[in-house]
């Protein structure tokens, strides 16, 4: 058995099909200027977030699994031997079980390689640890060989040299349909059935690093893919139809399973992560503790700075919600809430310096945008952050552009300018007052906060 495995190791598509998939999904890490690559929930930050991006990368693999798998399941066909191995003497599942298991050890030797490459450099950006990446990472393995399986029992069942590449391109329409259909404010959002999602080896976007993939949603689809593998070597392995008929039990049992655990939302809090880790004033949350030393120094000077404000803020903690898809609500002013991702505090390209960090804590008097990115070209953002800035002058006496807004090419200094040159002719405790004014407007996320300066 041992050797006929080695043989088969040499025989099967597992290996080359591993190295299509390693050069693929790192191509596309790399290559392509993608979410995976940006802000706190990049694929080389965290070890959630790794394993979630991987999980995401499924899109684009698993219909070059299926594909693979069912020109392995040509392969008897292609080669002339189909009668001659149907009337073997050895029970016909232990002739399937080596070439599947050849192909599951290519696919699964793929998968760890990609995770070693992301877990080397996540080792070196952060101090924060969990195991709730494990199960995820291992369900998207099982996913990976049960479409591969899947793959090979279609192509033994329709043997057409247009199965394969059928297969490839209907599961990759498929996969970005659900997957897209996922993603917050989607075009596609109810374009298919909502419990559709458990049915995908790949997760929708990972939003934040605050989160971690529901423990339902992992157990439902380990059902799933599972009965999934089961029928496909059960299919492969069968003699007769009635036994190919028996054999898609499993997948079914397996949907019946993972329907009805998929829970409402695919991730949950995690808890641990949003701990607060302060260093006198200043706090972050435990999963960024490792950021904590570049902070305490400029959100101190933040605090300084501040402090001639009527009611200044005691302290600097970073919100436990990423905004990076979401606007916010009111917010209380004793308190200045930050948004790493907001301020830039990841960008690979540009890593925010000291001053910058100060400058954009200080900005809106301590109070941070009402919007999210995807409206931050709007009316309203645009006077906001023109408030942010003005606000900010009055702090430092100079009027200077906000780290990451496009200072020369919006319209922000169109309005900060002339509010500002008005601003600073007016006695100090009326410039005291216009500040307080706007500050409460901003922290409420009602009115205009420029209007209040410039009335």
């Amino acid at each position: 058995m041992v050797i006929a495995f080695r043989i088969e190791l040499r025989r099967s598509l597992g290996f080359a099909l591993g190295a299509v998939l390693v050069i693929v999904a790192l191509g596309v890490l790399y290559g392509l200027s993608g979410p995976w690559g940006k802000t706190s929930v990049a694929w080389f930050r965290q070890w959630t977030a790794l394993a979630s991006w991987l999980r995401y990368m499924l899109l684009f693999l698993w219909p070059i699994a299926i594909g693979a798998g069912a020109l392995q399941g040509l392969r008897d066909k292609r080669s002339g031997v189909l009668e001659l191995m149907t009337t073997a003497s050895r029970p016909r599942w232990q002739r399937v079980s080596q070439p599947l298991l050849a192909l599951a050890a290519g696919l699964v030797t793929a998968w760890l390689a990609l995770f070693l490459v992301g877990g080397v450099q996540v080792i070196g950006a952060t101090s924060y640890f969990s195991w709730d990446w494990l199960p995820v990472l291992l369900v998207g393995a099982l996913a990976l060989i049960a479409g591969a399986w899947l793959g090979a029992a279609l192509g033994r069942l329709v043997p057409s040299a247009l199965t394969p590449p059928v297969l490839a391109v209907s599961a990759l329409v498929l996969l970005a349909l659900i997957v897209t259909a996922a993603e917050p404010a989607a075009a596609t959002a109810g374009a298919v059935p909502r419990w559709f999602g458990v049915l995908s080896p790949a997760l929708p976007t990972p939003q934040d690093v605050f989160t971690v993939v529901d423990g339902r949603m992992t157990g439902a689809q380990l059902a799933w893919f599972a009965g999934m593998a089961a029928t496909a070597f059960l299919v492969l392995a069968a003699a007769s139809v009635r036994e190919r008929l028996l054999a898609v039990l499993p997948v079914l049992l397996g949907a019946a399973v993972a329907v009805p655990l998929y829970p409402a939302d695919v991730t949950t809090v995690d808890k641990s992560a949003i701990e607060l880790v302060c260093s006198d004033t200043v706090c972050v949350r435990k999963i960024h503790e490792h950021e904590l030393a570049a902070l305490t120094g400029p959100g101190q000077e933040a605090l300084r700075l501040l402090a001639k404000l009527p009611d200044p803020p005691k302290s600097i903690v970073e919100d436990e919600v990423s905004r990076a898809h979401q606007g916010r609500g009111a917010e209380s002013t004793d308190v200045v809430r930050m948004d790493l991702d907001q301020m830039g505090f990841f960008r690979r390209d540009k890593t925010p310096t000291a001053d910058e960090l100060t400058l954009r804590l200080v900005a809106g008097a301590g109070t941070r945008t009402c919007f999210r990115p995807s409206l931050s070209g709007g009316p309203g953002a645009i006077r906001e952050r023109a408030a942010q800035a003005v606000s900010a002058a009055w702090v430092f006496g100079k009027l200077q552009p906000l780290p990451s807004a496009n200072w020369a090419e919006s319209a922000t200094a169109k309005f900060a300018e002339p509010a500002w040159a008005k601003l600073r002719t007016l006695p100090a405790d009326e410039q005291l007052a216009r500040i307080q004014a706007m500050r409460t407007v901003a922290a409420s996320c009602e009115g205009d906060p420029l209007g209040e300066l410039t009335r």
